[in-house]
């Protein structure tokens, strides 16, 4: 099928046109599918909670919905829900105090005895986050091998115990009404939580907990509280924005390096901190956006809103891959490019050829990401998988594809912080 670039009429509708199209087309979930998705992650997080009420060893709370499903910023599909689960602890038993050592994290002192907490949770005076989080996982396990026994209109699977994070991964199944396949309906990522006061603390491991026992008993400050307010109550012409960046990311190998709750977070502090008012929503996307080049430039990105417990999210991340990425970001924000136009053109019409597709990703990286300096590892990878590809009998488009897919991904997450 022919379908050149003029067929995008780049210069025929606006850029606030293509943007509004984009956003209905896109980003917008359907609000029936929506409902019948929350529906039974209602219902799944209901029967997870009376499972580990009987089998937790530790009294539990009402679940807390956290994510972008619950603050209205969630795209393309409901697929992904994410559900703290408070652990209560009395504060006449229990206290906290900073970890000198990163301040962060913290431990959970026991003040006075506490005859709830049986005492395999307990370590040196304290409420061992390791040990928490291991029974945790081990309830939700068992949860898992239960419905599969006893429920015949649940299907899901425990995919992740998380050992380098807080969460517990499980995905819910459904099966089509034609008998096929079963097919992945959505992913629940489920937290254990600590309340102390105003504080929240969540059983994320220490960096060095591997290798020092002493930081096994560590928890870490919750991120979540106040971004989660500050989230939910932004006006809807600017969640829109927001749904459309998240979008793009989406859709957009060189922005998916980041997770998503990083744009999430840039964007509160950008609008809570912005001094002018944008008037349409080509104006407040490409703000945004060169408020984004900025702050991933400075290789620096904190909670919001920020306080002296604060990590930067960006730390993982190398100088040049940050670099460019703003970049990439600048060039999509130009007012004198037509890329961003273009995206949307694309997006809309549903077709990417793979010429264009590689071709778009040259102009919006021709000035920064691929440096003439640099060695030809592209070409140097492309060789190696066509060699392969002539033993394995591969064809050439799956080779190209393969070398496309590792030149522009980036493996590297930090999805674990947003909690």
């Amino acid at each position: 099928m022919e379908h050149p670039i003029d067929a995008y009429d780049i210069d025929y509708w606006t850029l606030d046109e293509k943007l509004e199209s984009y956003y209905e087309q896109k980003a917008v979930i359907e609000p029936t599918e929506f409902d019948r998705v929350f529906r039974i992650y209602e219902k799944l997080k209901s029967r997870i909670n009376k499972f580990l009420s009987k089998h937790l060893l530790l009294d539990i709370g009402v679940f807390i919905d956290r994510g972008s499903a619950s603050e209205g910023l969630k795209v393309s599909k409901p697929d992904e829900f994410d559900v703290l689960i408070p652990l209560k602890l009395s504060g006449l038993h229990w206290d906290f105090e900073d970890f000198s050592g990163d301040p962060s994290f913290v431990r959970i002192i026991e003040v006075t005895e506490d005859p709830r907490i049986p005492y395999k949770f307990k370590q040196d005076g304290c409420l061992s986050a390791a040990r928490v989080r291991s029974s945790f996982q081990g309830a939700i396990q068992k949860c898992v091998r239960y419905f599969k026994l006893h429920s015949k209109d649940m299907i899901f699977n425990l995919t992740r115990a998380s050992t380098h994070g807080p969460a517990i991964t499980l995905d819910m199944y459904v099966s089509p009404n034609d008998g096929g396949r079963v097919q992945l309906l959505f992913s629940v990522d489920l937290v254990p939580l600590v309340i102390l006061g105003n504080t929240w603390l969540v059983a994320k491991p220490h960096p060095d907990s591997d290798f020092m026992m002493l930081e096994r008993q560590l928890w870490r400050r919750s991120f979540t509280q106040q971004e989660h307010d500050y989230a939910v109550i932004l006006p809807d012409e600017y969640k829109k924005v927001l749904k459309i960046i998240k979008t793009l990311r989406l859709n957009n190998n060189p922005m998916d390096m980041l997770p998503s709750y990083v744009y999430k977070v840039s964007f509160l502090r950008w609008y809570y901190t912005k001094e002018d008012s944008d008037s349409t929503i080509s104006d407040r996307v490409v703000s945004f956006l060169r408020f984004l080049a900025r702050e991933i430039s400075s290789k620096e990105l904190y909670s919001f809103p920020r306080s002296e417990y604060s990590v930067n999210f960006l730390k993982s991340y190398t100088k040049t891959s940050l670099l460019r990425l703003a970049s990439y970001i600048r060039k999509l924000a130009s007012s004198e490019s037509n890329y961003l136009k273009l995206k949307m053109a694309i997006a809309i019409n549903y077709y990417e050829p793979e010429v264009e597709r590689f071709e778009m990703y040259q102009f919006g990286n021709e000035s920064s990401m691929l440096s003439s300096t640099q060695p030809n590892y592209p070409l140097v990878i492309v060789l190696i998988l066509v060699a392969i590809a002539s033993i394995c009998g591969e064809s050439i488009v799956q080779i190209i594809r393969s070398a496309f897919a590792f030149i522009f991904d980036c493996p590297t997450s930090l999805t674990d912080n947003k909690y």
